[in-house]
């Protein structure tokens, strides 16, 4: 971030008095932002390969899913609906067990696919993961922004938080009345068969006791079991993002409605037992008290910073750097 003007840097509060030694170094100051007189701006991630695997990912799936077609249509003579129906049952983890390989060249392609496939569902859930977090920082971070006589209890959901449950849940119902339906009207199965089927089928159990036989079924099957697993797997994450970033909000209204004057509290915080609570002591325990970061990658970090300040004065100057890189090489 740019650098504030000089009148700025001189108004802003030192984070030590200048005859105390800092335990670690102050953080740099940044531009005020809304009343407060420093932000931390992180800085911009690089594209890397998260990013780039999120095109690299999908196009090696449908590589390999041409390929499966490919095989299973030629070696196993069976139709392209057939081969997909497959593929979903095994793309979704549902596994009926209806459609099964039956000689080892066969058994091999299958495992190959399937290993593929657990690889790559793991690269896209830990995005999807990735994801929630960031969602979660930054809403702790818009309400650090906020004026402090809007740092109210927040125990409730927000708007936003309760229609994406609404849609989350929604989507869910709909799916599984469509699945219930076509299987009553198409499979000629009970009511309770159908909610049955579509239970098993959404929570990827997959049974295999009960499973659609008509080829339209399956075509129907093949389209509507992507769509319904991944809408039960994001009705439960909604919901644990939900809880999550209600959890955070709780901790960081009361990190920010909490004075200091309690002793135990006061204790904690002033980590140098200097008496003094400096304003990166209160960061360190404000970062760790809303779980934005953990207390061990505050203690590596810091540790870095001191064995990269050799003649500790608290800052690491363009020669101590050189030296310190030296040393990593």
């Amino acid at each position: 971030p740019p650098m504030p003007s000089s009148e700025t840097s001189s108004s802003q509060t030192p984070l030590l008095p200048d005859s105390a030694a800092p335990a670690h170094p102050p953080l740099a100051p940044a531009t005020p932002i809304q009343g407060h007189p420093a932000r931390i701006v992180p800085a911009s991630p690089a594209v890397g390969p998260m990013a780039a695997s999120r095109f690299v990912y999908p196009l090696c799936l449908l590589g390999v899913l041409v390929a499966g077609v490919v095989f299973y249509t030629v070696h196993y003579d069976w139709t392209v609906p057939q081969t997909l129906y497959f593929f979903t049952v095994v793309l979704t983890t549902i596994g009926y067990g209806d459609e099964v390989p039956l000689d080892d060249l066969g058994r091999f392609v299958t495992m190959m696919y399937v290993l593929f496939l657990v690889f790559v569902l793991s690269q896209v859930l830990g995005q999807i993961i990735e994801g929630v977090f960031e969602k979660q920082q930054n809403a702790v971070i818009k309400m650090m922004e906020e004026p402090p006589e809007n740092h109210v209890a927040r125990g409730g959901m927000t708007k936003k938080e309760k229609s994406d449950i609404v849609v989350a849940v929604g989507s869910c119902v709909v799916l599984a009345a469509v699945g219930a339906a076509w299987m009553m009207l198409h499979e000629g199965t009970s009511l309770v068969l159908a909610m049955y089927f579509v239970v098993v089928t959404m929570a990827t159990v997959g049974f295999g006791d009960v499973v659609v036989k008509s080829p339209i079924s399956r075509g129907f099957v093949t389209l509507w079991a992507p769509f319904a697993t991944v809408a039960l797997a994001n009705m439960v994450g909604t919901i644990a993002q939900v809880n999550a970033s209600k959890q955070s909000r709780m901790a960081l209204t009361e990190v920010l409605n909490k004075g200091l004057t309690n002793k135990n509290s006061f204790s904690k915080i002033d980590q140098d037992g200097d008496n003094k609570v400096s304003k990166l002591e209160y960061l360190m325990y404000a970062l760790v008290r809303t779980e934005q970061v953990e207390q061990a990658a505050l203690d590596a970090i810091l540790k870095r910073f001191d064995e990269m300040d050799m003649d500790g004065s608290g800052f690491v100057d363009d020669l101590e750097a050189k030296k310190s890189e030296r040393k990593l090489q």
